[in-house]
């Protein structure tokens, strides 16, 4: 009789107002934020069993009936980490609810669910001393054991079920008594496992092969282990196991790596435990593993078909190498929900792929306020280095955690990007902010304006759609020619050069270019146009080429201090070859290697903004980008 747990309900069990968790028959993996609940999930599940063996009748086979009064002592709740009985309700005043709904699958296909569930009550009177059991729905419990006996002519249904917590472990003591089967059973139900690893071993010598096998096919090594005779237990007080990993010679278990321990521990209680539920709770499995090995482990846990695994982890490791299905993120908005499913594999995979780090991005989309789209990852880099440039000058609080950044990969299909992304994070996330920052590329003020209003409505009410004042991020320095003049000077110190001259003369020859259309400048930048625009037809819409000159040169006319809205990042190539050029051995910019165009515009923006010396130098367009960002 193969069991599994198919829906776990908690209600007002400490962090828990209510919440209904559906588990991956098999395996899974609990991440989350730091003190959200994820170890008082494991408790809940430990409480729950005490619950069960304690309406378990003398006979057995059958459960007390809610007639009988049946309690759960103080000493009983040494597994959970509270000062007093109060501390395990949300709300005091109430009643707690905990109850698991067991899953049978029968050889023919069919499907038998058993709710077992328990409310646990306080006494009024009484502080710590005991908690009163009721059944919850005692017909799914008399209908288990039933059901139970007549399916494996078995009656002991404390033998149904098995709950163990392994919890990470560093070392083993030296010297381990012999033990009886009874006294390691209750090493392991108290939590201390390891305080009978040799025992659980030797108890199980028959499988030794299977346990060589899976420690070999972890560690990459052949792995032997040196068993005691079994007579031995008559002679000796103290437990030996030798080990041997790879070519190296045999060790008592104690002088092994905290690796090698972490791993056996895990392995040697799989095998030890027979039970037709078996439900193995594993903390932080990866402790003292190195991530190497890490995949390995996961992937011969997975293989234990007749375990259901929970695990916590803080490892990405574990997260990005798991399957669909068996990823639980664990945060504020779950508990609000007040439902918890796996992760979504659409929402998965895209933080995984695009983000990388899948349990810290997790973490910071769900912390954050505001969910930002970019283009690009870059932009995030540049936007942050931008905030912290304004905080450092005007002496403010560093906010910059409100905001999670989540790239598009450029601003082709932007719309369907925008939708398809923000429908995959929204059914993760709740009550938070969209917003997108887009380069404006080749758009008109009105194309411009157009593309906002419908980004906007992609996005929904209370969303946010922003473009820089220029061709891109990095044109912004060219959006007021005098702050970048009095910046330059800071930079490159001492010249000679009359910058402000430079950058007229500079930016005139530019304007003429634009104006003749068989100028190189007019014909790269119509050719750059064509290229875009191929790829944009959802955002360019009908467009031309001249219509974009037209608005670039009349914006120049009406304010010859920008220049921005055509600073391409060839553009801003040029500039920085011919301003280096004119300054002869000042070549700090182009001293670097990556001469590339991105290389040459990020040194080049990262030179500039660092080189704001005063507030008053601040570009408008950045101080007006995190107003609108509310940090």
């Amino acid at each position: 009789m193969d069991l599994s747990i198919s829906k776990i309900y908690l209600k007002n069990f400490k962090g828990y107002e209510e919440v209904t968790i559906h588990p991956n028959p098999d395996f899974n993996i609990i991440i989350g934020e730091n003190n959200i609940g994820k170890s008082s999930l494991f408790e809940a599940i430990h409480l729950w069993e005490k619950c069960y063996t304690t309406l378990i009748k003398a006979d057995k086979a059958s459960f007390y009936s809610n007639k009988t009064s049946r309690y759960l002592n103080s000493q009983d709740l040494d597994f959970i980490r509270i000062q007093s009985h109060s501390d395990l309700f949300l709300d005091p005043t109430n009643d707690m609810c905990i109850s698991v709904t067991i899953k049978h699958e029968t050889e023919d296909g069919e499907v038998e669910e058993y709710d077992l569930g328990f409310r646990l009550q306080k006494p009024a009177t009484i502080e710590n001393a005991f908690l009163r059991i009721y059944m919850i729905d005692s017909e799914n419990f008399f209908k288990f054991a039933i059901d139970y006996k007549n399916q494996t002519s078995k009656k002991d249904l404390s033998d149904v079920i098995f709950i163990y917590q392994t919890r990470p472990i560093s070392s083993v003591s030296q010297y381990e008594p012999y033990m009886y089967p009874v006294q390691v059973e209750k090493k392991i139900l108290r939590g201390a496992s390891q305080e009978a690893l040799r025992n659980k071993i030797i108890l199980k010598r028959e499988m030794l092969n299977v346990l060589q096998a899976s420690l070999s096919r972890i560690l990459e090594v052949p792995v032997l282990l040196e068993l005691p005779k079994p007579q031995d237990f008559k002679k000796k007080e103290f437990v030996e196991i030798f080990v041997k990993v790879g070519d190296k010679p045999f060790k008592e278990l104690f002088l092994q790596g905290s690796g090698f321990i972490q791993i056996l521990e895990i392995l040697s209680t799989i095998e030890y435990i027979n039970a037709p539920l078996k439900i193995l709770l594993v903390d932080e499995p990866d402790s003292h593993i190195h991530s190497k090995l890490q995949v390995n482990l996961l992937k011969e846990l997975r293989n234990q078909t007749s375990n259901q695994f929970f695990i916590i982890s803080h490892n990405d490791q574990f997260v990005t190498s798991s399957n669909e299905g068996e990823v639980f993120f664990l945060n504020k908005e779950d508990l609000l929900l007040k439902e918890l499913n796996p992760l979504n594999f659409d929402a998965f995979k895209r933080i995984k792929e695009e983000l990388g780090g899948v349990l810290i991005h997790l973490e910071l989309l769900s912390a954050a306020d505001s969910i930002v789209f970019t283009e690009g990852g870059d932009d995030q880099e540049y936007i942050k280095f931008i905030y912290e440039k304004i905080c450092e000058l005007r002496n403010r609080a560093n906010n910059f955690k409100k905001l999670s950044f989540f790239p598009l990969r450029g601003k082709d299909k932007i719309h369907m990007k925008l939708e398809y992304n923000k429908r995959v994070l929204g059914g993760l996330f709740q009550n938070k902010k969209w917003i997108v920052i887009y380069d404006r590329d080749f758009t008109t003020q009105s194309n411009d304006s157009t593309i906002k209003g419908q980004l906007g409505r992609k996005l929904g009410a209370g969303s946010l759609v922003y473009t820089h004042n220029g061709y891109c991020i990095e044109s912004v320095l060219f959006s007021e020619l005098d702050k970048l003049v009095s910046i330059l000077n800071i930079y490159y110190e001492n010249i000679d050069v009359d910058l402000s001259q430079f950058i007229t003369e500079w930016f005139t020859r530019i304007d003429n270019n634009l104006r003749d259309v068989s100028s190189d400048i007019y014909k790269e930048l119509e050719g750059s146009f064509n290229g875009q625009v191929k790829n944009r037809e959802d955002i360019c819409g009908t467009i031309v080429f001249n219509e974009i000159i037209r608005y670039w040169l009349q914006e120049r006319s009406a304010n010859q201090n920008c220049a921005s809205k055509y600073m391409t990042k060839s553009f801003i190539n040029k500039f920085v070859v011919d301003l280096e050029g004119k300054l002869e051995k000042q070549k700090i910019i182009l001293a670097d290697s990556d001469n590339t165009l991105e290389g040459v515009c990020s040194r080049f923006f990262f030179a500039i903004i660092a080189s704001i010396l005063d507030e008053n130098l601040l570009f408008t367009d950045f101080e007006n980008l995190f107003t609108e960002l509310s940090i």
